[in-house]
């Protein structure tokens, strides 16, 4: 048992880390005037400083200024403040010369000027350099300059180039408007290699700023790592988790977005809240060592088992010549070229997210490691505005991916016994991917791959083709270890891992039980059945019998690709939390990037495009009750939203739910050397409900508040019950195998309790009409399902 003292050097350890990350950040943003306290000032500052050079600029004054006024005409207010103050915000600290930060400013202005024209004239072979420069990704000013210029002169593009002192008259006076319109940075005298040089630097009052800023800040961003003492318990929104008060204090129970939620959440009384988060972070964990030493030699050998691919996706060729303008291509080739630009935009996000969990695999690595070395491990939990529990640590927690997850197991182990041979059999089923067929069918599989699984757990890397494919590669990996030694002990076999159960659908299991809906219940195993309904594959089903009567000759390349479940489930599994016909394209699209980036040549988009229509009109036929749920939240929350108000509601166990989005004013300015258009977004927030956002919100969130209703009724009820060890991630929970049996019925029992204590969607009527005085639109109709059916039925969770 360590001690508190331990704790506490260890927490110290996560805010040194997370200042050593900020620091970091600072000092590779620090050439580009792009470090935290910039993001900050030049926002705040941005208005005052347009102003004064719209002022000077249309102004009248001194004649030798007439000149420059003329010259500084052709860029806006908004771009010259912009070149101004990044170029002041870059080498901030350093108290750069007056002359290089003139300098560099009037030849980003000029720079403005001779490249606008240059696109003028020449939009096509604009285009070609800025692809190029895009493909290098390099930020460097200088190397964009170097580029555009080459290419401007082999054009033979008129320009009198400005002369050096114009460049530097043109950049003092920039400097000298900032200067008289802001309290950001003063001119000084300085004595370099015993000569006066002219500096650049921010005043003390700025300066005292930064600094604070700085300290601040470093300490806002420790790394959230586990904990080897039990989390402290929560009673209170601020006191509980960690043990450091600096830690305490970036995590609170509830990161509230606003003065008015905290104050909601600081006067609710929600034991049962507490209560549940106290029991699930009050689990022991430890790093499963087997686990371990086959993850790091997958990886190290790159051999691709539940992890990002190594090499880079790549965008195909534009499908038109690169000179060609729109405004030239005929109507095919228009319609090529913007599905290609669509499709080079879906790749260039799975390349980003490629690079970020390549990143997580190796955070997630290293924490196994050092935490392997203490033996045990606590997670910390908070909860977001809707209820939902989260685990502070997102490198490696039970909430993780694939990877993380396989790498936890319980701290303490429990025997299996007679009642949890059943589930035992069944966790290692689900992972591997038989949780489609029945409770009999999948044990039957089980004991059919018995050798496959022994072998497995006996030599991972030579048995690499069974286990490596299966649905979850490292749970199912962790099971095949326990099983190997179960199948040598039998029922008296101590176990470690959370044996899991999970909803089917769970989002649209909510909608179908609030709005008595027969069919999606079925669709969900709210019913009872002998085979567990697959909503994913019905969705399939139907896409599949429209390809087969559609004469599209992509009806044909889709039906030769296969259409399955796991192409629809994406679409489908989000629908309760906001996805759109957007992104059902999108998920189609990586799934082909995933499993078959060559079947449709070119134009995979084209294909992502065509069939999403129909997989979407077939999720709608499927889960009808949950869209028309869905729209009628989406139309509370408008009315509420015109009304300039937030949505507010209370869940079961009063915790205080708060839904405000307000515009933000944000001003674009376009800079043609850097070929984007950059947003300078001020950060403050109007006082203007955002009613679209509103509408756009409130479904996924409700349905969230209610999934973290249920899974805290479920964790208390248990938990008073003696089961002590958890693994929560909002729709799918995990207990020992011997604590399985009960806790698949506590599972049941909360669900119809909720949904029979109250209707969750008259509640919310009621608080929305309470809070403006006005009369909303009816709930849907409900319809005829027997939501005690729940009780019965085996797949509701499995």
């Amino acid at each position: 048992m360590y001690t508190v003292q331990e704790e506490l050097a260890l927490e110290e350890r996560m805010v040194i880390a997370g200042q050593q990350r900020f620091n970091l950040q600072n000092e590779r943003g620090e050439a580009l005037g792009e470090t935290s306290y910039a993001k900050r000032l030049l926002p705040a500052h941005f208005k005052e400083v347009a102003t004064a050079f719209e002022a000077f600029v249309n102004g009248s004054g001194a004649a030798r200024y007439g000149k420059y006024r003329r010259m500084m005409k052709s860029c806006s207010a908004e771009q010259l403040a912009l070149f101004t103050l990044r170029e002041i915000f870059s080498n901030f600290m350093k108290q750069r010369s007056v002359q290089v930060t003139a300098l560099n400013i009037g030849q980003a202005i000029e720079d403005e000027q001779r490249f606008s024209k240059f696109q003028q004239q020449n939009e096509d072979k604009y285009r070609v350099v800025l692809k190029e420069l895009e493909k290098t990704r390099t930020k460097a000013y200088s190397h964009r300059h170097a580029v555009f210029t080459i290419t401007a002169n082999n054009t033979g593009q008129a320009w009198e180039a400005w002369s050096i002192h114009d460049r530097a008259s043109i950049g003092m006076k920039c400097i000298e408007l900032v200067c008289a319109s802001t309290q950001l940075v003063e001119l000084v005298v300085e004595t370099r290699n015993s000569k006066p040089v002219s500096c650049i630097r921010p005043t003390a009052e700025c300066l005292s700023w930064v600094e604070k800023h700085i300290d601040q800040a470093s300490m806002l961003h420790p790394m959230f790592c586990p904990s080897i003492l039990p989390p402290l318990p929560w009673d209170s929104i601020n006191s509980g988790g960690y043990y450091s008060p600096r830690m305490r204090s970036r995590m609170p129970l509830v990161k509230a977005h606003s003065k008015e939620h905290t104050s909601m959440l600081d006067y609710s009384d929600m034991p049962r809240v507490y209560a549940a988060i106290n029991a699930i972070q009050s689990t022991a964990w430890e790093i499963n060592g087997k686990v371990h030493d086959v993850i790091k030699e997958v990886w190290r050998k790159n051999l691709r088992v539940g992890m990002p691919p190594s090499e880079p996706y790549e965008i195909p060729p534009a499908p038109v010549e690169r000179e060609k303008k729109k405004a030239d291509m005929n109507p095919e080739e228009l319609l090529e070229f913007k599905a290609w630009c669509s499709q080079a935009a879906a790749i260039y996000t799975l390349e980003r997210e490629r690079v970020a969990k390549c990143y997580q695999i190796v955070q997630t690595l290293r924490l196994a490691a050092e935490y392997r070395e203490y033996g045990v491990m606590y997670f910390p939990m908070h909860a977001d505005f809707r209820g939902r529990l989260y685990s502070a640590c997102t490198d490696l927690s039970p909430q993780g991916g694939d990877c993380s997850k396989g790498l936890l197991r319980f701290k303490k182990g429990k025997p299996i016994g007679a009642a949890g041979e059943k589930w035992f059999l069944l966790h290692g089923a689900g992972k591997y991917g038989w949780d489609k067929l029945s409770f009999d069918d999948r044990i039957a599989e089980v004991r059919r791959h018995n050798q496959a699984i022994i072998d497995a757990a006996n030599d991972p890397l030579s048995n690499i083709a069974f286990w490596g494919n299966a649905d979850k590669p490292w749970q199912f990996l962790a099971w095949c270890f326990e099983y190997a030694e179960y199948m040598q002990h039998g029922t008296a076999f101590v176990s470690h891992l959370p044996m899991s159960l999970d909803g089917s659908c769970n989002g649209l299991q909510h909608y179908s039980a609030m709005l008595r809906d027969p069919i999606g219940g079925a669709a969900t195993n709210l019913r009872a059945a002998s085979k567990p309904q697959d909503i994913y594959q019905q969705v399939a089903d139907k896409v599949k019998a429209k390809l087969e009567v559609t004469s599209d000759p992509l009806s044909a390349a889709w039906l030769e690709y296969g259409i399955d479940r796991k192409l629809a489930k994406p679409p489908v599994m989000t629908l309760p939390y906001g996805s759109t016909r957007q992104t059902c394209t999108s998920s189609i699209l990586a799934h082909i990037m995933a499993h078959n980036r060559t079947h449709f040549g070119q134009h995979p988009f084209k294909a992502a495009l065509f069939l999403s229509g129909i997989l979407w009109d077939s999720i709608g036929e499927v889960v009808v009750s949950a869209r028309t749920g869905m729209a009628w939240l989406r139309k509370v929350a408008g009315v509420v939203g015109k009304q300039n108000k937030p949505c507010t509601w209370t869940t079961g166990l009063n915790f205080p739910v708060y839904q405000k989005a307000c515009t933000v004013d944000v001003i674009r300015v376009k800079q043609t050397i850097y070929g984007k258009t950059h947003r300078v977004n001020f950060g403050i927030l109007s006082d203007q409900i955002d009613v679209q956002h509103m509408r756009s919100g409130i479904a996924p969130n409700f349905v969230h508040s209610l999934d973290a209703t249920h899974m805290m009724r479920t964790i208390n009820v248990a938990f008073n019950e003696g089961i002590e060890d958890f693994a929560c991630i909002h729709d799918d929970y995990g207990v020992h195998a011997a604590d399985t049996d009960r806790f698949f019925n506590i599972i049941r029992e909360e669900f119809v309790g909720m949904y029979t204590d109250t209707n969750p969607l008259e509640k919310f009527k009621e608080e929305q009409e309470k809070n403006l005085e006005v009369v909303l639109p009816d709930i849907p109709a409900s319809g005829n399902l027997d939501i005690t059916e729940v009780l019965n039925s085996e797949y509701f969770f499995s």
